[in-house]
């Protein structure tokens, strides 16, 4: 203790002083004058407000990130799912938003503070709660096959484009056809969907809309649903193999896309 005070008495000698400001010419900013060292009170307390708000905005957009990530992983999933089971369906719209349905219920957040509910009664309002989402704020097309596709390979609505023995069919365009691909290719069941989540950050969630807003083409197919409602876009692709024969009916048709539009789309 008798150490620190010598010390401190001695940075506060003249001859001290003195010789720090020929070091560094800077009068009045470290010593007083009375030639002792200035005491900087609350420095520390306009360091944390300077710093504090730009930590929280820091924080919460990592946050607001965490989550559209945490979605895109999550609708990645579900629309694999949904692509898996119009792969086995003949392109059944139904089962396929049945599946992605599933595949969203990880987005759901069900009350669990009701002592009166179970697990099944939590299940079912999440899978319900997951339909209603994939009929509000999911947009699904079908990329491939397109429709000119069935119009070369599927003379006959009921069959469908033909699934069996592909490998020993021809790999080359039909000659005069309209599709531009071969009847192997025409067996990849490619879907695009767009999802709309909600940013619920405040502030950082707006700003993250706006831009997304101000850069994205007006005439994008998937702002109808989900940014002209205020909804953020998730957008996933998946592509498989078809397991059954590709059919065109009144149940599927509107979600298939023409060859026109795929190409605009690239």
């Amino acid at each position: 203790m008798k150490g620190i005070q010598i010390f401190s008495r001695l940075l506060s000698s003249t001859r001290c002083r003195n010789f720090y400001l020929q070091l560094y010419p800077m009068k009045g900013i470290f010593f007083n004058r009375h030639g002792r060292f200035r005491q900087q009170k609350g420095q520390g307390m306009v360091e944390t407000l300077i710093t504090m708000p730009i930590l929280l905005l820091i924080g919460a957009a990592l946050l607001q990130v965490y989550f559209i990530w945490e979605t895109k992983l999550t609708l990645n999933q579900a629309t694999l799912l949904a692509a898996r089971a119009g792969a086995v369906s003949s392109i059944n719209i139904d089962q396929m938003r049945n599946e992605l349905a599933k595949g969203l219920l990880p987005l759901q957040a069900p009350d669990l503070n009701d002592p009166s509910s179970t697990p099944a009664t939590v299940y079912a309002t999440a899978y319900i709660n997951a339909q209603t989402t994939v009929v509000n704020d999911v947009v699904l097309r079908i990329a491939n096959p397109t429709l000119e596709a069935f119009t070369d390979f599927a003379p006959q609505a009921l069959i469908g484009i033909p699934n069996d023995h592909l490998q020993a069919r021809s790999n080359l365009p039909v000659p005069n056809g309209v599709s531009g691909v071969s009847v192997q290719d025409a067996n990849l069941l490619r879907i695009q969907i767009a999802y709309g989540m909600n940013l619920d950050i405040p502030f950082i969630g707006p700003i993250i809309f706006s831009i997304i807003d101000a850069s994205t083409d007006p005439n994008a197919w998937y702002r109808p649903i989900t940014l002209d409602r205020g909804l953020f876009p998730v957008l996933s692709v998946a592509t498989v193999r078809m397991q059954s024969n590709p059919q065109l009916n009144d149940g599927n048709r509107a979600f298939f896309m023409s060859r026109l539009q795929v190409q605009n789309a690239i």
